[in-house]
């Protein structure tokens, strides 16, 4: 196994309990997944969320390199955001006019559907015996990134890390869970 280059992803552990939040109401349509690795086995899993407006495989390159250095067992998931917006994909609709300077209070509207989508994917990769919690990171960049977040504080079987890259809202997270 080669060494982890100097921009490897700082993963967070995780070791507290989470209710299963996902549940609380009719679930949404399956996602579509890419895998760059097999789907059948017990090595490592990471599942990488592409952010807003992004092609599904956005990320695509980055599964490559962590399997060039974390070796061939590991396997990457890319699912796809549910939303097609016909020049992109989004977890959840980001809302026209003008940004606020702050928005950790901001509760997204479609987080709660995409969030209940990756937890649902989730738990048929583990009823399936393709997803061991404890061998799986969640990982997402932007949009994905916050659904990385917040999936993986709240899923009932917790995930061996989180990592999240250049997400904005956190905070009201934390607060509720």
């Amino acid at each position: 196994m080669r060494s982890a280059p100097p921009w490897a992803l700082v993963f967070i552990a995780c070791s507290a309990p989470a209710s299963p939040a996902h549940l609380e109401a009719e679930p949404p349509a399956p996602l579509d997944v890419r895998w760059v690795g097999e789907i059948e086995g017990d090595g490592p899993l990471v599942v990488l969320l592409h952010g807003y407006g992004a092609p599904a495989d956005d990320l695509l390159p980055l599964a490559e390199q962590l399997r060039a250095a974390l070796g061939d067992d590991l396997r990457v998931a890319l699912p796809a955001a549910p939303i097609d917006q016909g020049h992109g994909r989004a977890w959840w609709p980001i809302r026209e006019g003008p940004r606020p300077a702050d928005r950790f209070d901001e509760h997204p509207p479609g987080l709660e559907v995409a969030r209940r989508a990756l937890a649902r994917w989730l738990d048929s990769m583990m009823l399936g015996g393709r997803l061991t919690p404890a061998r799986t990171t969640i990982a997402g960049f932007s949009q994905g990134g916050m659904l990385a977040m917040d999936v993986g504080l709240r899923w009932e079987h917790r995930a061996a890390g989180i990592a999240s890259l250049s997400v904005a809202q956190i905070i009201t997270i934390l607060k509720e869970g």
